[in-house]
């Protein structure tokens, strides 16, 4: 007897759930398909991507469906500024961005974390190429956050020896953004994002990094703690940023950095021992700057190394 009643039980329970899902699969299609889409309609349809958790095997396809409907529609800003945060919202960015070919996007808020983008399936081809030539190419996809990095290092085999983040929305890189996955990069492309900051000890886990891009961003001061573990950097560019302040031991323990791109800044003042510990510098660009008087730091750089240039 009791057996027959967990049997009932069970049976009622999948005709309930089945009937359920059913009809949220019903709501779905007539959302994705319907003429017009009126507040009504958007009501209802949020309404049921806060239940699709539940129904995720059907999720994905309608998702993308619904997305690709939406962004073509007169009144798809007003949908998107409407909608909270969640996978609906990435994917509408997504179809958004593909639309418009990655074009034509300074009047649209379009930006992502690499944890939303990895979420939406949209890094997959770049996890694939990245198991292949131990590159990580995450250049020009709207990225504002590096929350999530480590999740999409975690998929790859190959040791990452080349990171490509740059055209991005990156703002800020904090002591967190790169793990120790990270630990035999070489090389890692930061250039044309918005960075107005690098916090204290950002790039502790690189410790073999021999090459770093932040030329055209946002930076307006170098503090004196960015670069002190990064003992094996051979080539750092600064250039086309905002930089007026530099700390004097900004620069502190980099013997081995032989090629150094300061141009295009706003520096009027260079402390006096700046340049004191790059015993191993070759080039110096300081052109497009704002320096009065140089001669006495560059005078003082040619007597601890053997600069072959400087540009001024």
């Amino acid at each position: 007897m009791k057996k027959n009643n967990k049997l009932f039980c069970f049976i009622a329970s999948s005709i309930l759930i089945a009937t359920f899902l059913g009809a949220i699969q019903k709501k779905i299609t007539s959302v994705e398909f319907g003429a017009q889409w009126g507040p009504g309609m958007f009501a209802e349809s949020a309404v049921v991507y806060r239940l699709l958790p539940i129904a995720s095997f059907m999720r994905a396809k309608s998702l993308e469906n619904i997305a690709k409907r939406w962004v073509k529609e007169d009144n798809f800003r007003d949908i998107f500024n409407k909608l909270d945060e969640g996978v609906l919202k990435v994917e509408l960015r997504r179809q958004y961005y593909l639309l418009n070919h990655g074009e034509k996007l300074d009047d649209f808020p379009i930006n992502f974390s690499v944890n939303e983008l990895f979420d939406a399936g949209m890094l997959d081809k770049n996890i694939k190429k990245a198991n292949k030539k131990a590159v990580l190419d995450l250049s020009s996809l709207k990225i504002s956050n590096l929350y999530g990095l480590s999740k999409v290092l975690g998929k790859i085999e190959k040791n990452i020896e080349s990171l490509k983040l740059d055209h991005n929305d990156l703002v800020v890189i904090s002591n967190d953004s790169f793990s120790d996955y990270l630990y035999r990069l070489k090389k890692i492309d930061l250039s044309y994002n918005q960075i107005v900051a690098l916090q204290e000890d950002c790039f502790v886990n690189l410790p073999n990094l021999d090459e770093l891009y932040l030329g055209n961003n946002n930076l307006v001061f170098l503090s004196g703690d960015v670069f002190e573990k990064q003992s094996n950097l051979s080539n750092l560019d600064l250039s086309d940023n905002k930089i007026i302040f530099i700390n004097s031991m900004a620069f502190y323990g980099l013997q081995k950095l032989q090629n150094l791109n300061l141009g295009d800044n706003q520096i009027e003042v260079l402390p006096p021992n700046v340049f004191q510990s790059l015993t191993g510098l070759k080039e110096l660009y300081l052109k497009g700057n704002k320096i009065k008087r140089t001669d006495l730091v560059l005078d003082n750089l040619r007597e601890i190394n053997n600069v072959v240039s400087i540009v001024n």
